[in-house]
């Protein structure tokens, strides 16, 4: 296997464990405000695609949103962020 494909395969694998495997307790209290159940999941969904096809995305997304639900997506994007570049 090239580098490169290397490189890739193990971000995808660290990515994936540390938001959707082995929760460290910080995403998992993130998660818990985000997700009280699984309809909140659905409903934030939708809220994120219909905000994609308007003009001014993603600041009617982020207008969308309580101030908590806001701070919490900002901080697991801090965290994925994180990921991406280490």
């Amino acid at each position: 296997m090239s580098n490169s494909k290397q490189i890739a395969q193990d971000f995808w694998f660290d990515f994936d464990d540390k938001f959707h495997g082995q929760l460290s307790d910080e995403v998992i209290e993130l998660y818990k405000v985000l997700f009280p159940s699984p309809a909140t999941f659905d409903t934030l969904l939708l809220s994120w695609w219909k905000s994609r096809r308007g003009s001014d995305y993603p600041n009617n997304l982020s207008e969308s949103l309580d101030t908590k639900n806001r701070i919490k997506i900002q901080k697991i994007t801090e965290l994925q962020y994180k990921v991406i570049s280490d």
